[in-house]
């Protein structure tokens, strides 16, 4: 398959980012990623004033981020903005559905930061919901507000930015896996990119640049046709490998997560991440990963098996949703958070 590279959850100057569509687009090409999905606050002017497509070697997709207080979505593949509804967010859901577009549950746990940030956690608060394609189960800025406590701890994690980020937080993880216990929901991840300035007076440094974000957290896709450079026929392909979950998630800055595989099969039937696949016997698990990492395969929110390495392979005769967390060893022997699938799911 093709893979592609991009940076979802993406501000500009349509509504509280600091750059606009174009800088964000050089600043894709920049950093070597492949899509934006850009979703500003409750608007969609940038795709109705035609800022929609391919900037140079660098497709720019357009949504919005449904929400004010909390519950927020962000949708793709929508033509209209969607009234917020905070109390009531099953109605956002079904209005992005209404006009065949995706949606994802953003930042579901995060915490406040009042040091630039007014304190305010964006948090979802309702899960009795349904027709959610899927949740954001990383967020950089999002994480990396979180350790911000106190004065002290603002300053170390100013000049430490990868400190604060650990990984997905585990009520995240855990909200997903309870939700794939009842049918597909796709695992994107996110940097919730404004390309801030934080400071005082004349000294404002931009912590966070989009050229720097867009190393960071990045969503890979796995298309079975190539890219062509017309906006028509790209469209459709990134948006349905996004709804499928023909995706994983992974932080490209501890080194880049081109060419990981996970897939299955079972007699004569294979299958790729966000898949379904009946077992017939047993199903042959196969995990690549482009440099060595310790791998754990998670069968139905519970670990299954766990090994070190660039290449896994194990069987089960077991249906379950499958899913794959790489672990990347850091210069001072700690493991880090580097790369989390979708599900393989292996039906009786």
């Amino acid at each position: 398959m093709n893979e592609y590279v991009g940076n979802l959850h993406v501000h500009t100057t349509y509504s509280d980012g600091k750059g606009t569509v174009e800088e964000v687009a050089r600043a894709a090409q920049a950093a070597g990623i492949d899509f934006v999905g850009i979703t500003d606050h409750n608007t969609l002017r940038g795709l109705k004033e035609g800022k929609e497509g391919w900037h140079g070697k660098a497709l720019i997709l357009i949504g919005e981020e449904i929400g004010y207080e909390h519950n927020h979505y962000l949708a793709w593949r929508v033509g209209k903005e969607t009234p917020d509804n905070p109390e009531n967010p099953q109605a956002v859901i079904d209005g992005v559905r209404n006009q065949g577009g995706i949606g994802f549950i953003a930042h579901p746990f995060e915490k406040g930061c009042k040091y630039g940030f007014s304190g305010k956690a964006f948090t979802w608060d309702n899960w009795n919901v349904r027709g959610y394609t899927g949740i954001c189960i990383w967020n950089f800025t999002s994480q990396w507000k979180g350790p911000i406590t106190n004065p002290l701890k603002a300053v170390y994690y100013f000049f430490n930015r990868r400190a604060a980020v650990t990984g997905p937080d585990k009520a995240t993880l855990s909200a997903w896996d309870s939700a794939l216990a009842r049918g597909k929901v796709v695992a994107i991840g996110g940097t919730d990119a404004h390309a801030f300035r934080f400071g005082f007076g004349p000294v404002r440094p931009r912590i966070f640049s989009y050229k720097y974000l867009f190393k960071t957290i990045n969503t890979h896709i796995l298309l079975d046709k190539p890219l062509t450079g017309d906006l028509e026929r790209d469209r459709p392909q990134v948006y349905r490998a996004l709804e499928r979950g023909h995706c994983f998630v992974c932080y490209d800055m501890l080194g880049s997560g081109r060419g990981f595989e996970f897939n299955a099969s079972s007699s004569s039937v294979k299958a790729a991440m966000g898949d379904e696949l009946t077992v017939s016997g047993g199903t042959r698990f196969v995990v690549k990963l482009p440099s060595p990492a310790r791998v754990r395969i998670i069968r139905d929110g519970e670990p299954w098996r766990e090994g070190y390495g660039t290449l896994h392979i194990h069987t089960s005769k077991r249906p379950g949703v499958y899913r794959i967390e790489a672990y990347k060893k850091s210069l001072t022997g700690h493991y880090r958070a580097w790369i989390f699938s979708n599900p393989i799911y292996v039906r009786p």
